[in-house]
């Protein structure tokens, strides 16, 4: 092989490297991406114009019969255009981007692709639009004023979160758990916490609520916190248990859950988390959807849209068979907590805090839920191994923006059933 045509093989290739990573831009970035980045595609798009001139100057060349200074005019000259290319593509791109560009993750200037707005969102939900209308007001204020709400700035957010959340919907009242696992960032002169949410659906919902922290084997505290406090990590390795009842909360034609994962990323840091949602029922399920949220701050008003995207849905009725494996997809979830918990209930002395009777209540009273209004002496691992008439699970990785799960009730209810419950966050 000559020089020549190694040369062009060289320039060749490194054209169909930039072609595949600006093709690459455009089907999966161009909606979200900075202003670094729309100024890295315009340097692949500056490289591949100058080099097709470079082809075009020893397109000719078989071997190198080109004098040396045709070679270098033809070298000096694709140096030139690169230049002039690049800074006229750098100064029209400036003109095109927004003042304030939109960032992934936070609330945008412009409605991202593949995102609708509040209305059009609310109008294609079918069964499940009844869910979000009896109450939608409180679904509004709830949601809009923690969309944007990133957290404190005197802490740290965790790394390497996974989010485990499962709701368990027997009867007229529910069982809410909701295990959080990330790490404390090294090197950080602030503390890192933990977000604790639990808010109902109903403005009239009762909730009661504990965070169980676990250190190795044991719980090490139990706190009774109010919604949206934060409590500060104490041990490198996080993993912390919410166990919440609802009372008082239902919603006739189906329910919706939302995960408010802007409260345990950080931006600054690109960081995203691993959502893990379940429902478990004593009625069948279907239409079940999960939505990424977010708001979209037109530039001349202060008030904010929410949007949209569908990222997965499920018209079903599922088989035995895989409602036997999601299940024990959610047991897997809580894998030793359910033990902790028991031991707990048994010997209230070995956590801290608000461990009291009042915690005692509550954990009565989940475990009554879980057996069905039951005189409540089974134990939580037996409960979490009793499967339910239906459940449904999913998995969703690498999140910032809230989740939201919405879902109705099987009109064709099994005969005497009452109708379940409803709560999010």
């Amino acid at each position: 092989m000559t020089i020549a045509t190694s040369i062009f093989v060289f320039i060749c290739s490194l054209t169909a490297i930039c072609l595949v990573l600006i093709g690459y831009f455009v089907l999966t970035r161009a909606d979200r991406a900075s202003p670094a980045e729309w100024y890295l595609i315009c340097y692949l798009l500056t490289v591949v114009a100058t080099v097709m001139i470079v082809l075009l100057g020893i397109h000719d060349a078989n071997t190198l019969n080109a004098t040396w200074n045709r070679v270098t005019l033809t070298l000096t000259g694709a140096a030139v255009v690169f230049v002039v290319i690049f800074h006229l593509t750098k100064k029209g791109l400036r003109e095109f981007l927004p003042k304030d560009p939109p960032v992934y993750g936070k609330s945008p200037l412009i409605q991202p692709k593949g995102f609708v707005l509040y209305k059009d969102w609310l109008e294609s939900l079918g069964k499940v639009r009844p869910v979000i209308k009896e109450y939608e007001t409180h679904f509004l204020n709830d949601l809009s004023k923690n969309i944007d709400y990133y957290g404190p700035d005197n802490i740290c957010k965790p790394e390497r979160v996974v989010i485990s959340t499962a709701f368990f919907f027997f009867g007229r009242s529910s069982v809410k758990f909701q295990r959080i696992q990330g790490r404390v960032r090294d090197n950080q002169t602030m503390p890192t916490a933990v977000h604790l949410p639990y808010t109902a659906s109903r403005p009239d919902g009762r909730i009661r609520c504990l965070q169980f922290i676990r250190e190795g084997n044991r719980i090490r505290e139990t706190l009774s916190n109010r919604h949206g406090e934060w409590v500060e990590a104490t041990s490198e390795e996080i993993d912390l248990l919410i166990l919440a009842v609802y009372e008082e909360d239902n919603i006739e034609s189906g329910d919706y859950v939302y995960i408010d994962t802007t409260k345990y990323v950080d931006f600054d840091k690109d960081d995203k988390a691993a959502v893990k949602l379940a429902i478990a029922s004593d009625i069948r399920i279907e239409q079940f959807k999960v939505w990424e949220v977010m708001a979209v701050r037109e530039s001349r008003k202060k008030d904010s849209q929410l949007m949209f995207q569908e990222r997965y849905r499920e018209l079903r009725q599922s088989s035995d068979t895989v409602i036997e494996r999601r299940h024990s997809e959610i047991v897997e979830m809580f894998d030793g907590w359910d033990e902790l918990l028991d031991q707990s209930s048994v010997s209230g002395s070995r956590a801290r805090g608000s461990w009291n009777q009042t915690a005692e209540d509550l954990l009565l009273r989940a475990k009554q839920i879980l057996a069905r209004d039951s005189d409540g002496n089974s134990t939580f691992r037996e409960l979490l191994r009793t499967a339910p008439t239906d459940c449904v699970t999913r998995e969703i990785n690498h999140e910032q923006n809230p989740i939201l799960l919405t879902f109705a009730w099987d009109p064709k209810r099994r005969s005497g059933s009452i109708d379940p419950v409803s709560e999010k966050a």
